[in-house]
């Protein structure tokens, strides 16, 4: 009955904003305002719940959210919001839903990602940076990047971890940050996207399991600073406030950050 609910009330929302559209669209929207990255901060900006752009939207800009990607891709054309914040591939799914989207040419940042322990886990950086380089040369990285990020097929299948005596804890961003984790109670640990699938790999070549467990994204390097998890992993970068405070991997991907806005 709840997904029920749920499904009913984002119908409904649905239904509103493509009525706002179509009055909008009768009246004139208002005027586009971003033509490039350089016009998006202060303005409002729209994202995906619980996804990528849905959580830097409100880094750099007023936020909006909305619960699917049709519903944004509506409030850009519209003129609800400035423009909005997607990773590449959802960007790329928002803009096939009007003909006057269009993605910006230089994406808002791009990112190297990296796994996050604590300063004085070096032994244990050294065990993951092994199985993720491992990962790396194997080609897993790169199927879960088709998988999730270049809409190549389904990749591949995380690793049955089961019968594994001890494990490591991951930390994740609470809610989800997709396509790099979001909780889907499908998947083998209730979990996936591409940062947790990797996890698993990684965890599988050291013989080990994996417990998960969310922090808000503040709270990502410091609970690996204070015990609360092994490691961590959810749009870490080196550069980034607190980073020097902990060790961090070598890059294992990219996150693009893609501004979308209409003609």
């Amino acid at each position: 009955m709840f997904f029920r609910k749920r499904k009913f009330k984002t119908a409904i929302s649905t239904a509103l904003l493509t009525a706002t559209v179509f009055t909008l669209a009768s009246c004139g929207a208002a005027n586009p305002t971003v033509f490039t990255v350089d016009d998006v901060r202060g303005k409002t900006i729209g994202g995906v719940a619980f996804t990528v752009g849905g959580y830097y939207n409100g880094t750099f800009g007023k936020p909006e959210s909305y619960a699917t990607a049709k519903e944004l891709a509506l409030a850009i054309t519209a003129g609800t919001v400035d423009c909005g914040f997607a990773d590449s591939r959802l960007a790329k799914s928002i803009t096939r839903q009007g003909s006057s989207l269009y993605i910006v040419k230089e994406p808002f940042f791009d990112i190297q990602l990296r796994i996050c322990v604590a300063q004085e886990m070096s032994d244990m950086l050294r065990d993951l940076q092994a199985a993720l380089s491992s990962c790396i040369a194997a080609g897993n990285v790169a199927d879960l990047e088709d998988k999730y990020i270049n809409g190549k097929g389904n990749g591949i299948s995380p690793p049955d971890l089961s019968g594994t005596e001890n494990f490591l804890t991951l930390a994740v961003i609470e809610g989800g940050f997709y396509p790099y984790g979001y909780p889907d109670e499908n998947a083998p640990l209730g979990y996936a996207g591409i940062d947790v699938e990797l996890a698993q790999f990684i965890c599988r070549r050291l013989n080990l399991g994996l417990n998960i467990i969310e922090v808000p994204r503040a709270r990502l390097l410091d609970c690996v600073k204070f015990g609360q998890a092994d490691f961590s992993m959810g749009g870490i970068y080196s550069g980034e406030a607190g980073s020097d405070e902990v060790l961090l991997s070598s890059p294992y991907g990219n996150l693009t950050l893609s501004v979308i806005t209409r003609r």
